[in-house]
């Protein structure tokens, strides 16, 4: 108040400067040192201008700044514009893009930046777009296509039923890496969220469990010899097959066929038994040779004896 004097106990000298009425207001303040104990000092001025301000809060409405909070409040001066969030005060929603700001938590009502001037204490809401990706299937090793799969953040979908195949193998799902490491997706399962990057692309690679099959030997007429155990090999697997142990009198064998009627060798005795087969069981049949006889005949001549090389 004009000509008042306070006491100085030591303590700062608060002085109120009020507004009244009216939406700002300038004021004048004298002070100066006197009285006992005190050096006397020349009076000094300073002019305070006081402004009717009005509290913007901007809550995140899902997000948060940078400090964890929810929601940050700046002081406007009545009747002029109020400034968005920028650099390091923009809020952030992981998988969102931040669009504008709106009057109500619904995001109904846009707020006009350039043009809407504060007069009382606001309150904004930020308002949020689901980011969208790309999922991209590869083959790894398999043939055919499959389309790449659109996701919109926040929303679940199933992947694409897998179309690839691979002879010998079985498909056995998805992973994050082409060796088969990381997140692990069965065919068609329910996904969601596999990155927040707005316009990403998230790779899956098929994964294949190489097939096993079965060999069995049959001996194809064989007179003699000893059965032969069924053999379990998986495709693309190093494996031999075992040696023959089946005979047949005045015959050779000379390797395995696909059917017993035919004499085209597959494999020979113990040769490698890699991708005899998809998958399943295979059946070999035994080829035989037939020895060949040689006759000796002796015409006119009597007793002695007779000697041959073949």
């Amino acid at each position: 108040a004009t000509g008042a004097v306070s006491p100085y106990d030591g303590n700062p000298v608060n002085v109120p400067l009020g507004l009244g009425t009216a939406n700002e207001k300038l004021y004048e303040v004298k002070y100066n040192t006197d009285g006992t104990g005190y050096t006397p000092t020349s009076i000094k001025t300073k002019y305070y201008k006081v402004l009717k301000r009005h509290s913007v809060t901007f809550n995140a409405n899902g997000g948060t700044y940078s400090d964890g909070s929810s929601s940050k409040t700046v002081l406007v001066p009545h009747n002029t514009q109020a400034a968005a969030p920028s650099g390091t005060d923009v809020p952030a929603r992981a998988g969102y893009t931040l669009g504008d700001w709106y009057t109500e938590a619904a995001c109904t009502t846009q707020w006009n930046f350039a043009t809407t001037p504060i007069t009382e204490d606001k309150q904004l809401y930020a308002k949020w777009t689901a980011n969208t990706y790309t999922v991209r299937f590869h083959k790894n090793d398999g043939s055919g296509t499959t389309a790449n799969q659109n996701f919109t953040y926040g929303t679940s979908n199933n992947l694409t039923a897998n179309t690839f195949t691979r002879i010998g193998y079985t498909f056995d799902g998805w992973a994050e890496n082409s060796d088969g490491s990381g997140t692990q997706y069965a065919d068609g399962q329910s996904v969601n969220n596999l990155t927040t990057v707005q316009g990403g692309t998230v790779s899956l690679y098929a994964k294949w469990t190489a097939n096993t099959y079965t060999v069995r030997f049959n001996g194809n007429g064989n007179t003699g010899g000893t059965a032969m155990s069924d053999r379990t090999f998986t495709y693309d697997a190093a494996g031999n097959l075992p040696l023959n142990t089946f005979t047949k009198t005045g015959y050779t064998f000379g390797g395995w066929a696909r059917s017993s009627g035919i004499t085209t060798v597959v494999r020979t005795d113990g040769a490698a038994a890699n991708n005899l087969a998809e998958s399943g069981t295979v059946d070999l049949y035994a080829v035989w040779y037939k020895n060949p006889t040689v006759t000796f005949k002796v015409e006119g001549g009597t007793g002695g004896s007779l000697k041959g090389t073949y």
